[in-house]
């Protein structure tokens, strides 16, 4: 296997950063992908946005008298092997719902009590259950055309990942927040990253696994919040379900849950969050 880049750990490591063991172990490998549309593939294919391809049994998620929008199918046994593979299920499908505008016709953000707002569901079966689904009238005015660029899921590569966001709890714990005024593990980061310089890697805005890439504020701590989980802890014990870069314009969408929860496939426990640059 190709070395996995860019290599935080190693730069951390090789760094006057404190902690820096700690800081090294929290490197994540995530699988990068993209959405290349508008065709979304044959039946079962993963794909984001668009129509799902569900089993008869299976009502389509509501929220009230509206229709939840579509966000992704994952066809599992598409998801190529990798040192994380076994966090996720070897088989099966997943389904992934949002409630965007049933809340003041607008987006739900993550930080309020609104668990409506995600369903997701999983299904171990086979593929010729499966029958294209329409999307339903009561969706939400402003979002009846669904997610942003919608297409089949194309999985290019894996990629690590480290807590980026300075005002993640387990930094300032660490002591990196503040050490040489924050600027010091930008820099880290930086060096790590120069390693892909002149390499020809396309462009990829689906993520899964690994941490979550903050446009705001730190993604994990926030979620945990909501949860009820120990936020100075969430970025150990929370991982990146789905990351959609470009969900709705400038706003990204993040799917998280626990690892523990992702092992034992307790799906409910999942969260979401949605950030605007």
């Amino acid at each position: 296997m190709d070395p996995i880049l860019p290599d935080y750990a190693k730069a951390i490591l090789n760094s006057d950063l404190p902690n820096k063991e700690k800081l090294a172990s929290l490197q994540r490998i995530a699988y990068q992908a993209r959405a290349q549309g508008p065709d979304l593939g044959d039946v079962g294919q993963s794909r984001i946005g668009g129509h799902p391809d569900l089993p008869q049994d299976i009502e389509w998620p509501m929220w009230g008298d509206k229709a939840l929008i579509f966000v992704a199918q994952i066809n599992f046994s598409e998801i190529p092997d990798s040192p994380v593979r076994d966090l996720l299920p070897k088989s099966g499908f997943l389904w992934i719902f949002y409630g965007a505008g049933c809340v003041d016709d607008w987006l739900c953000y993550g930080e309020e009590n609104y668990p409506q707002a995600l369903k997701i569901i999983y299904r171990d079966q086979s593929i010729e259950n499966l029958k294209a689904r329409a999307v339903p009238g009561n969706i939400p005015e402003d979002f009846k055309e669904g997610l942003d660029e919608p297409g089949k899921l194309l999985f290019k590569r894996l990629e690590n990942t480290i807590i980026s966001c300075a005002e993640d709890p387990i930094l300032d714990k660490l002591g990196v927040s503040e050490f040489k005024d924050g600027y010091a593990l930008c820099e880290v980061i930086e060096e790590a990253e120069s390693a892909l310089e002149g390499m020809d890697r396309e462009f990829c805005d689906i993520q899964i696994l690994g941490h979550p890439n903050s446009l705001q504020y730190p993604v994990s701590p926030t979620v945990a919040e909501c949860r009820g989980t120990n936020p100075e802890k969430a970025s150990e014990e929370w991982i990146t379900l789905l990351e959609v870069a470009c969900a709705f314009g400038d706003c990204a969408l993040y799917i998280m849950i626990r690892i523990e929860d992702l092992k034992n496939q307790f799906w409910d426990k999942a969260w979401y969050a949605v950030q605007c640059t």
